[in-house]
């Protein structure tokens, strides 16, 4: 998960979490995090681990069945981990591209 999404998905936790387990409308959702509506459906829908839609309802909630039992500060440091992971694997690709390079570019010097 990249930054935008982690810092989106964190405000919609902290958005939903005063909530509890009625749930939040969704419209009230888009008014609290000002992100286009498509983004939070996508979101919520992706990260099923987080949130949950309650019944046949436009209302959502985190999600308490799951790992995080509801939990927003558990939740929160999840995402923070997922960035963590997501940051270290493009430096790891990042180092790996200019080897590459370094190395393509030596031996051509090299052996012309």
């Amino acid at each position: 998960m990249d930054r935008k999404e982690a810092d989106d998905v964190t405000a919609l936790v902290r958005a939903i979490e005063p909530a509890g387990r009625a749930g939040i409308e969704l419209q009230m959702l888009i008014a609290r995090v000002q992100l286009p509506s498509s983004r939070i459906e996508r979101l919520l829908r992706r990260h099923s681990d987080y949130f949950v839609q309650i019944a046949d309802q436009s209302r959502f909630a985190l999600n308490r069945f799951r790992k995080f039992r509801g939990s927003a500060e558990l939740i929160v440091a999840d995402v923070e981990q997922s960035y963590q992971r997501f940051a270290k694997m493009q430096l790891v690709g990042t180092i790996l591209l200019v080897t590459s390079v370094l190395l393509t570019c030596g031996s051509y010097l090299l052996f012309g």
